[in-house]
């Protein structure tokens, strides 16, 4: 069963706080850190909505969740007589459209050809995480999230 859990920016000094996600109603947005297994609330921290993203369940290479917003390298290499081997990057988003945490590719697009899809998909903006076939954690790696790093979207598309 995958652990379900949140992570936001806190609203008074921008640290990142992960736990619970809950909202009042309101304008208001909390993580709320659970202290032990019998619920027992330690603290709500009011956070910034935009930054709130969702655990995929996955880790990377070392140990480190992987959450909406993050921004990943993959490296990919396919044992189907090709030879491929490539590294990918992409921010993890959810995708509506195929219910899954995908990866908005913002560099190495080449890697949708190898991975079976023809010239009119070849453009989808996203691809779900399930769709790279035989990875396991050694083959992520967090190197930042879209919050902090910007530039890390921005190099990547210029």
């Amino acid at each position: 069963m995958r652990e379900i859990l949140f992570k936001g920016k806190r609203e008074d000094n921008g640290e990142w706080v992960y736990g619970h996600y809950w909202t009042n109603g309101f304008d208001n947005h909390f993580i709320r850190i659970i202290r032990d297994n019998d619920g027992a609330c330690l603290i709500d921290f009011e956070v910034i909505p935009e930054t709130v993203g969702q655990y995929t369940g996955l880790t990377d290479k070392d140990g480190k969740k992987i959450f909406e917003g993050d921004i990943i390298s993959v490296h990919q290499f396919l044992f189907d007589g090709s030879e491929y081997e490539d590294f990918t990057e992409g921010e993890i988003a959810y995708c509506i459209e195929t219910c899954a945490f995908s990866l908005k590719l913002v560099r190495g697009q080449a890697i949708k050809s190898h991975m079976g899809y023809d010239s009119q998909e070849v453009s989808m903006p996203l691809l779900p995480l399930c769709e790279f076939y035989g990875l396991h954690e050694e083959s992520y790696s967090v190197i930042g999230n879209i919050h902090d790093n910007p530039e890390l979207l921005a190099s990547a598309n210029a």
